[in-house]
């Protein structure tokens, strides 16, 4: 189980530079690439060229990025993966309690009548 929580951990940080990494490489690009991009809020439609910053939007961006994908990237899958394994482990449980019930109850009947049909002991003091 802990190596399988690494490797989780492993491709959520592998997600998260990746994420950042591409943030980074558009935000360093700029101009031409991202100019046509329009980004639209209470029917206010703003285009990314006409965006100015330096290293300070790069910072935020990047922040920001870290903040949303972060939580997402790490919590989200790990809390998908306790959840499956809880239901996992609850269907193996009831299949079981089902599946063994008849030879429970059928071994106990066979304990019970071998406790009264076996002779008494005779004491030894």
């Amino acid at each position: 189980m802990n190596r399988y929580i690494r490797v989780v951990v492993a491709l959520a940080l592998l997600g998260v530079v990746i994420a950042v990494l591409g943030i980074v490489g558009l935000a360093a690009i700029g101009g031409d690439s991202l100019a046509h991009a329009v980004v639209t809020v209470n029917d206010n439609e703003v285009t990314l060229a006409q965006l100015h910053g330096g290293s300070v939007l790069l910072a935020f961006v990047v922040l920001i990025a870290l903040a949303l994908v972060l939580p997402l990237a790490l919590v989200v899958p790990l809390l998908a993966v306790a959840v499956a394994l809880a239901f996992a482990f609850v269907a193996i449980v009831g299949t079981l309690a089902f599946a063994l019930s008849p030879l429970i109850l059928l071994a106990l009947l066979v304990w019970l009548i071998w406790r009264i049909a076996r002779p008494a002991r005779a004491n030894a003091s």
